[in-house]
């Protein structure tokens, strides 16, 4: 699904159904990068939480990201300006 590369937070929009009727998204999550180090997962099970920490562990950075429940949503703040490059900020999205 497309995503809003200009202005505020972008979006990643996932589907875990391949079935699904596109006008009923029942099974559906969002990913969203938000301010310049937080990554939120919106709908998401979890039970993926662990698997997510894992990621952010093993690829990017080696501290304990900070979480936080963000109105129902699981929200990792990382360390840096993740979403953030001077040279032109959509390369690091």
């Amino acid at each position: 699904m497309p995503t809003n590369l200009k202005g505020g937070s972008d979006s990643l929009f996932f589907i875990n159904d391949l079935d699904l009727d596109p006008m009923h998204f029942s099974q559906s999550a969002v990913m969203s990068l938000n301010r310049t180090d937080r990554l939120r997962f919106i709908d998401f099970e979890a039970s993926l939480k662990d698997d997510v920490r894992k990621v952010i562990l093993e690829s990017f950075q080696s501290q304990m990201p900070k979480e936080e429940d963000y109105f129902g949503a699981m929200e990792f703040n990382l360390k840096g300006l993740v979403h953030f490059l001077s040279l032109n900020p959509i390369q690091s999205r």
